[in-house]
């Protein structure tokens, strides 16, 4: 079974106004569920990781594209998530690159 994924234009959009747009789609959404966002704003990718890691979500992909990003985000639990970046512990199967 194929997971859909939701889509949001942000083409156009620099942070705080990025990341809001972000922040309320992704509270609207069920954890598990993934949203993709194109952006035209080069510190999107930072931004967004930023932000959504600090409110428990996942960056999953990101991808240049020939005006800026397409960035995968994996809803997660808000409570759960929030407020601690990621380790190497969450991942331990993931190889180590020197």
């Amino acid at each position: 079974m194929t997971q859909q994924i939701e889509s949001l234009d942000l083409a156009g959009l620099k942070c705080p106004h990025l990341a809001i747009a972000t922040k309320r789609r992704l509270s609207q959404m069920n954890e598990g569920e993934l949203l993709a966002i194109t952006t035209t704003d080069p510190m999107a990718a930072i931004d967004l990781a930023a932000m959504t890691t600090d409110h428990g979500h996942v960056v999953k992909h990101v991808i240049e594209t020939e005006g800026g990003h397409l960035i995968t985000i994996r809803v997660g639990d808000a409570k759960e998530g929030a407020g601690r970046w990621p380790s190497l512990d969450d991942h331990p199967d993931d190889p180590i690159v020197d």
